[in-house]
């Protein structure tokens, strides 16, 4: 489902202008920002979602736009929500010279709502709807395997980021409890899922030994944008410090 706005607040337009002036202050043309529509996202959100149509003295301008409404901002927690996406986009995404969504930056307006303006991917598409899924499934590896390897580094020199969510013992073991719990109120249908959540916190110790590096943490395909030989995984709301092979199985998931 995606959660969409529209401009009829008349409120609405000098918000998101000041949003984007202050996003993207240190370019030159960015005082005379102007938005003019709003475009429906195509795919589904738990965000409330659009692309700003723009223009400006330099020329026209399409951002995506995520929107966390007050209201809700608590209930976003979970997942670290737009404040810390922005903090990855700012702190670790920034730093890498894989391809990625530019982060033009973030916005809290007068009534506590969060804006996070992105730059809009409109010629991308999501990985499994492209016409070469296989091809492109090697392309989204190779690209996790140099980020995987960067961040590692990056990890190891740097003592600065204890900001990171971690997926550590606690935090899987949580979430194996949650999926047996889930197989007890199924029922005999699912009486599967037990032995293998059994056979999950044997192995447990094994996947903690890897080594530790930053991953996206939801790296399924719907979280995937190709163009051509680009490959751009967005919605970076949950990454943590993890082993890398948590990306991987989440690869998988088609």
């Amino acid at each position: 489902m995606a959660f969409e706005f529209t401009l009829e607040d008349d409120r609405l337009v000098p918000t998101l202008e000041s949003g984007l002036r202050l996003a993207l202050r240190e370019e030159p043309w960015a005082d005379g920002i102007t938005v003019t529509d709003v475009m429906t996202n195509p795919y589904a959100s738990s965000w409330t979602t659009g692309v700003l149509l723009c223009e400006t003295a330099g020329g026209s301008l399409r951002s995506f736009c995520k929107r966390n409404e007050a209201t809700k901002v608590k209930v976003a927690q979970h997942t670290g929500g737009l404040v810390y996406e922005h903090a990855v986009y700012r702190n670790v995404l920034c730093a890498s010279e894989l391809t990625q969504p530019r982060c033009y930056g973030m916005f809290t307006d007068a009534d506590g709502d969060q804006w996070l303006f992105l730059e809009s991917l409109e010629h991308h598409e999501r990985w499994t709807l492209t016409s070469l899924p296989e091809a492109n499934a090697l392309k989204l590896a190779a690209w996790l395997g140099h980020f995987h390897a960067e961040q590692e580094a990056s990890l190891a020199a740097c003592a600065q980021m204890t900001w990171l969510r971690v997926h550590d013992a606690a935090f899987h073991r949580d979430w194996i409890e949650r999926v047996r719990a889930l197989s007890a109120d199924i029922g005999e249908e699912k009486a599967w899922l037990t032995p293998l959540c059994d056979s999950a916190l044997e192995w447990l110790p094994v996947l903690l030994a890897a080594p530790r590096t930053i991953i996206h943490g939801e790296l399924f395909p719907h979280n995937v944008l190709i163009y051509g030989d680009e490959v751009r995984p967005i919605d970076w709301e949950t990454a943590p410090v993890g082993a890398g092979e948590e990306d991987l199985t989440s690869m998988t998931d088609c």
